[in-house]
């Protein structure tokens, strides 16, 4: 549970039925959502608001579906994996990936059923599913997350996580893929996730990645002597600068 703080409870006219809650600014992204009304009665009576996220939950379907364009010819077989919820995990604001199971953020998923939707949270959505789709492209759980998060990074071209620098800096200079060095512009061309073209121009990228991810789940020494150099370069960054 989240105590989100007291607020007053105001009605838009004597008599109307309307009542206006004013709710923490963490809660924004809920703003205009139908909500169900549940009474608790008692000595301590309590009002429980369920906003209805039905709309959000196919609106991560569609972009599931999407990301399985991507990787199609990473995916053995001619059928991609179905949606499922049970997948992933759930919140309402985004949270930095690690181990264990990623996470949908429903903020995200409104910035997606929106018109225009925030790239960030294009780039969180993808790199959430492709780490749930590690595993059929023989990616370890281990590697899922950074798997995921360059796959996120070649979708919107920006490092949401500060930690994705470290994978995607790995994935830019050993995998020599000439998609990874141009990360985000399909996106850049076309901002609409819905764009089946978009996917379908990242699937080399997405083939390629899912091809070293997959040698370096078998071969984890190879990928820790790239975790090293880099580390030693960012260091002597750090310490020049």
């Amino acid at each position: 549970m989240i105590e989100l703080g007291t607020r007053p409870i105001r009605t838009a006219g004597k008599g109307s039925g309307s009542v206006e809650v004013t709710l923490p600014a963490d809660l924004r992204p809920m703003v205009g959502l139908p909500c169900r009304i549940t009474l608790h009665d008692g000595a301590q009576p309590d009002i429980v608001l369920r906003p209805d996220l039905e709309p959000v939950r196919d609106v991560f379907a569609q972009f599931w579906q999407m990301v399985c364009i991507a990787m199609a010819d990473a995916l053995p077989g001619t059928v991609a994996p179905g949606w499922s919820t049970e997948a992933f995990s759930f919140g309402l604001h985004p949270k930095e990936a690690g181990q264990g199971t990623p996470c949908l953020a429903w903020a995200d998923g409104l910035a997606l059923a929106g018109i225009a939707a925030d790239v960030r949270a294009v780039g969180r959505c993808a790199a959430s599913c492709a780490s749930v789709l590690a595993a059929e492209c023989d990616i370890t759980t281990a590697f899922a997350a950074d798997f995921g998060a360059v796959c996120g990074f070649l979708m919107c071209g920006q490092h949401v996580f500060t930690q994705w620098a470290e994978p995607c800096d790995i994935a830019a200079t050993s995998l020599r893929e000439p998609v990874l060095r141009r990360a985000g512009q399909s996106w850049a061309d076309n901002p609409d996730w819905r764009c089946r073209d978009l996917w379908s121009g990242l699937r080399p990228g997405f083939a390629a990645l899912a091809t070293g991810f997959a040698h370096w789940s078998h071969n984890p020494a190879d990928y820790l002597q790239l975790r090293a150099a880099w580390r030693r370069g960012r260091s002597i960054e750090l310490t020049q600068g």
